[in-house]
């Protein structure tokens, strides 16, 4: 028995030493994965001691001519990591990049819209700072002591005094009342890092709170851009950046902290327009729509669908078509799918009118669950039906039996 527990010890280290070391600086990159590889390959969120190496997964999707990249389901490597320590603001530093051909607002030559995975291996250490300073944990202040009071004792004289006899009377008490302890219940910081509302001037943007990537059009000759933005909670706080001076490299970006720490970036990407005489493209359709692992049959005229899922599963891989190549789309609602789940693809087209398309999900199991009661109680109707029909045919035949013996 001891040894068959000390085998299952080692096979346990085997493994924990397989998983630390499965993602390092020597883990290969890789500029083209699958949704499903991406899945896998992102880390899940953890609390760490020290340094270490946590794996993250980009997406990187071709937007008006330039590379717009984001972490995974919106959780790039800070978010996904909690130091034990308190320090909030760690120090981290890509080892290894899949990414490196696809920089951030760098020109690409795809169909907009079209998205890329890649893999990227961040070095984590919750020992520094952000700047590579040691980091010092925070300590409660020392309590404040009262000054020591010193008596100092008389010699004693050789002259005693007759001793006095005092008399102390106690009043009598009642009863001690003790008050209950008061117990201080802190409220959980709020980890809500949604926007209400967002708007722009010049120009205008659909916006909805799960759609974190815009596109705005502006004339040109604008150099600046109004954005007001709206915190869904009072505690979070937000920060605009780049909307001063524009530049179409640089997208405008809304950065919503949570009173927990944790931020959302929203980025509107400014793409100038040059008249010229030519009248913008006013076509917000879709030529296809295709769900990776899924037979989607999708029909032009069509903005309506349904899709049945085997199971509850936190997004899918949707490539969407535009008619036009100057049309931008954006996808809402592809998170934690469900049964009566929704995905909205909203279209816009190049003047800004827009086309929405709409996926109601439905999940196969609870459909399968609803058919199994159906041929249950189908099956028990039937039986019972036939019990009472050979329970009624096995009376008669008594009947006629009985007649012939009297007979």
């Amino acid at each position: 028995m001891k040894k068959l527990i000390g085998l299952l010890l080692v096979v346990v280290c085997f493994i924990f030493i397989m998983y630390v070391d499965a993602v390092g600086p020597t883990t290969p990159p890789n500029a083209n994965m699958t949704f499903s590889q991406c899945q896998q390959f992102h880390g899940s969120r953890i609390v760490a001691q020290g340094s270490g190496h946590f794996p993250v997964c980009i997406q990187a999707r071709c937007l008006s001519n330039r590379w717009n990249l984001t972490a995974f389901n919106n959780s790039p490597a800070e978010n996904m990591i909690t130091c034990s320590n308190g320090n909030r603001n760690f120090f981290t530093q890509i080892v290894v990049n899949g990414c490196a051909g696809r920089p951030q607002n760098s020109q690409c030559s795809y169909q907009s819209g079209q998205i890329f995975y890649c893999n990227q291996v961040v070095f984590y250490d919750c020992n520094r700072t952000a700047a590579g300073a040691p980091f010092t944990p925070t300590t409660q202040p020392p309590l404040t002591t009262r000054p020591v009071t010193t008596t100092t004792t008389r010699p004693n004289t050789t002259t005693t005094r007759p001793p006095q006899t005092t008399t102390t009377t106690r009043r009598p008490t009642g009863p001690t009342t003790q008050r209950p302890p008061q117990t201080t219940t802190q409220r959980p910081q709020s980890d809500n890092n949604f926007l209400r509302d967002l708007s722009v001037y010049p120009g205008e943007i659909s916006f909805n709170p799960l759609i974190l990537n815009y596109i705005l059009i502006v004339e040109e000759g604008t150099t600046s851009v109004a954005v007001t933005a709206v915190a869904d909670d009072e505690s979070a706080t937000v920060t605009i950046s780049n909307h001063e001076e524009i530049n179409v490299e640089v997208p405008i970006e809304i950065r919503v902290t949570a009173e927990n720490g944790e931020t959302r970036v929203y980025t509107i990407n400014v793409v100038i327009h040059d008249d010229g005489g030519s009248e913008l493209s006013s076509n917000s359709r879709l030529r296809n729509i295709t769900i990776e692992g899924y037979v989607f049959n999708f029909t032009p005229g069509m903005n309506d669908y349904t899709l049945h899922i085997e199971r509850e599963t936190s997004s899918l891989n949707i490539t969407v078509t535009p008619e036009d190549e100057n049309a931008t789309y954006t996808i809402a609602g592809n998170i934690n799918l469900a049964n009566r789940g929704r995905i909205i693809i909203e279209v816009r087209a190049e003047d800004g009118s827009t086309s929405t398309y709409t996926i109601n999900i439905t999940q196969s199991g609870s459909n399968a669950f609803i058919g199994v009661i159906i041929v249950i109680i189908v099956l028990g109707v039937a039986g019972f039906v036939g019990f009472k029909l050979v329970k009624q045919m096995l009376n008669k035949k008594d009947e006629g039996t009985s007649h012939y013996e009297y007979e």
